[in-house]
């Protein structure tokens, strides 16, 4: 079997996986942190090659959700083992496993149900979580936290939303009006603005926050036609 150029980006992306756990044993924290980043970029680069080229298939599919599975399952975790090793070598291994043992249990879920709706996803999408561990982890709230195990309470929440039914508002076949392409512009502007005064990962944890809890504010219309969609789904 020949690998073709969608199957580079997967590669890519597991590489980058790899990378996290190189530096963060070497205690560069920051260079790790941003593999997670670029891992992601290759995934999106990855789907975007597909839909243009229209060269998707059974093995990219397989592939592409090991990739996911070690971007935004493991090296978080790896991430968080590190961060925490320094404090309690138990609560880090412990803090460590989680997003590795809930990604796995969602991707064995997906394999075997499959809840997919136009525009929308059921649970906390992996690479939001692992952006919000991410940011969350570098983050002026977690250096200043006193006592670290309140991280424990912030990564178990972002995990336990993974294997949520609440719905999450995604790209995958929406079309965003004039208003949404224009808040996304402003909040690049802001990131770069946030980024320039050394609080881009503060920032991004900030909207991770906004995110999780957007469930919360869809219309009751929207929740309650989501809701039978499952339903249906689960009979």
């Amino acid at each position: 079997m020949v690998l073709k150029i969608k199957d580079i980006f997967t590669i890519l992306t597991i590489v980058c996986g790899f990378m996290v756990l190189v530096f963060s044993s070497v205690s560069d924290f920051f260079i790790a942190s941003l593999f997670i980043i670029i891992g992601w970029m290759f995934d999106m680069f990855d789907g975007f090659y597909c839909r243009l080229t229209k060269t998707a298939n059974e093995f990219g599919a397989e592939f592409d959700r090991i990739a996911d599975l070690i971007i935004y399952s493991m090296a978080p975790g790896v991430l968080a083992f590190f961060a925490y090793k320094q404090y309690n070598i138990h609560l880090a291994a412990f803090i460590g496993a989680i997003p590795l043992v809930f990604g796995s249990i969602r991707l064995a879920r997906f394999n075997i149900k499959r809840a997919e709706y136009p525009g929308y996803w059921f649970g906390l999408p992996r690479p939001a979580s692992a952006i919000a561990i991410v940011s969350f982890l570098n983050s002026g709230m977690f250096l200043k936290l006193e006592f670290k195990e309140a991280g424990l309470i912030f990564i178990l929440i972002v995990c336990a939303m993974n294997l949520s039914t609440a719905p999450y508002i995604g790209h995958h076949n929406r079309k965003f009006s004039k208003t949404q392409k224009g808040l996304m512009v402003l909040a690049i502007i802001a990131f770069i603005l946030s980024a320039y005064f050394k609080k881009g990962w503060d920032y991004i944890a900030v909207l991770s926050i906004i995110y999780i809890a957007s469930p919360l504010f869809l219309p009751e219309k929207k929740k309650s036609e989501l809701r039978k969609f499952l339903a249906n789904i689960n009979k």
